[in-house]
């Protein structure tokens, strides 16, 4: 009997690993049933599969033109949600919509490789409108094409949800990387109702690394907003949506690629902002550019363990959308964005909470220009090369942050192997006489050289740092005991 229940449980110990392991059946969509006179088909409809089964977490779905049947539906309604595996739309299939009503959830990875436009539409309204979660990547393009259309993939279509019809989903998740290869095109319209950004719940949540897999020549592009067109209503009159923010997160940015938007949508009322939340837990470094677009604006918050490098430089006036020229501000939280300064534009206001703010290593420019500043914590490295001394210039103030104390430190690092020749240059410019700072020189703190003491001046065109030699204890003992001798011999004389 012990036998037995040892031989059993032998058998069942050693059987879980099979069952554990992640066995997934892959059906293809024929399209079977249109859905009245639409280019849809319901999910729900087990004639709409080549299994003859409804997708579920076991799932791998996968649409291919050589499988469409009947009335080759080329598009899905998912009119209840949907659940799945691995979602993939094949290089020889059509133009693919996703019509998403409730929460369309994707275990695994979300697969674009068609030469046209992928769009994932939701009908409603701001909170009745769909939600998006992908568990693993995003992947748009074939890499290494370079020749051709482009592989467009729209989460969300163009037009703001803010009314009732076809916009984006309210949020979407994305659990792991999104890969963008040379001729991938990504556009986000998501959650676009105008209210205040919230970094603890952004609107695009990416938990992995924005990955631009462009060549130099051929980059791929991401729009945080695609808001680009009107409302129109049946009557054919159009309305203009409301400004937004809209945070997109992620794990940092790599590769060569452009990071832009479009919210004509909403010309008529203003601009939109897009921000760009990167939460680094590891170096990334990007090429590429990161624009404002039209009709809206780029902010950047880096509030991460890790560093995010920027290194794409353009000094040319003539070309101000080449490069770093997001305008809409840059605040600092935590970790380490080194940012090339080549860039001639204004990027708005600098608010320092924490982390670390530098110039690109490399870099041959040594300004960067900003609206205000404003300081709370953090540090600003600014490089000296014996001549050259990294320079922030603001059109505005300099102040304390709220949440600066008496006794707190505005803190400067001064990249150097040699600060001797380091006297009265300028290190924060703006007009002292038009726009007083409220700090002092002694609320600044710069980097120890030994032998030099770090000395700061406030003058009407702004800060400036010195370091000025200061006596070494051998040299101050010798200074006191030729005082002592002089004094000794005076009072023999006396």
């Amino acid at each position: 009997m012990k036998t037995k229940i040892a031989l059993f449980a032998s058998i069942f110990l050693t059987g879980l690993p099979i069952f554990a392991q992640d066995e997934y059946q892959t059906i293809y969509w024929t399209g079977n049933t249109r859905e009245g006179s639409s280019g849809w088909g319901l999910s729900s409809l087990t004639e709409n599969w080549s299994s003859g089964t409804v997708p579920d977490a076991n799932t791998n779905v996968v649409f291919d033109n050589d499988y469409l049947a009947g009335d080759k539906a080329p598009s899905i309604h998912t009119a209840s949600g949907f659940t799945c595996n691995d979602y993939t739309i094949t290089t020889n299939y059509t133009g693919h919509q996703i019509r998403v009503d409730g929460t369309m959830t994707i275990n695994g990875n979300f697969t674009s490789l068609v030469k046209a436009t992928t769009s994932l539409l939701s009908n409603g309204s701001n909170n009745s409108a769909a939600v998006l979660n992908i568990g693993k990547n995003v992947i748009v393009g074939v890499q290494g094409d370079t020749t051709g259309s482009q592989y467009e993939l729209k989460i969300g279509e163009s037009t703001s949800n803010q009314w009732s019809g076809w916009g984006g989903p309210k949020n979407v998740t994305i659990g792991g990387d999104v890969i963008m290869y040379e001729l991938g095109r990504l556009n986000f319209n998501v959650n676009l109702k105008g209210r205040t950004a919230d970094y603890s719940n952004p609107d695009i949540d990416i938990k992995g690394v924005m990955r631009f897999e462009g060549d130099g020549n051929n980059n791929p592009q991401i729009r945080v907003i695609n808001a680009s067109t009107k409302y129109a209503d049946s009557n054919k009159n159009t309305f203009s949506s409301e400004p937004v923010e809209v945070v997109l997160a992620c794990n940092g940015i790599s590769g060569n690629g452009v990071i832009s938007n479009n919210s004509n949508g909403s010309i008529d009322n203003g601009p939109s902002k897009a921000i760009l939340l990167l939460r680094n837990d590891s170096t990334q470094y990007f090429a590429g550019w990161i624009q404002d677009g039209q009709n809206c604006t780029t902010k950047i918050v880096m509030n991460g363990t890790g560093a995010q490098y920027l290194t794409s430089g353009n000094k040319d006036p003539d070309q101000p959308t080449h490069g770093i020229c997001f305008t809409g501000g840059l605040e600092m939280i935590s970790g380490t964005l080194s940012m090339r300064y080549d860039h001639p534009i204004n990027h708005g206001d600098l608010e320092m909470r924490g982390g670390t703010l530098q110039n690109d290593p490399v870099s041959t420019a040594w300004n960067v220009n900003f609206t205000n500043l404003i300081y709370d914590g953090g540090t600003i490295t600014s490089r000296w090369d014996g001549s050259n001394l990294d320079v922030i210039t603001l059109t505005g103030a300099m102040q304390k942050g709220e949440n600066f104390a008496d006794g707190d430190k505005f803190l400067i690092k001064i990249s150097s192997t040699d600060v001797s020749a380091l006297q009265d240059k300028l290190i924060i410019a703006w007009d002292n006489t038009a726009f007083a700072t409220d700090f002092a020189e002694d609320d600044f703190e710069a980097t120890y050289f030994e032998g030099y003491e770090a000395l700061f001046d406030i003058k009407d065109d702004g800060l400036y740092l010195s370091y000025i030699a200061v006596p070494e204890p051998a040299a101050f003992a010798a200074i006191f005991g030729v005082l002592a001798l002089v004094l000794c011999a005076y009072r023999k004389r006396g």
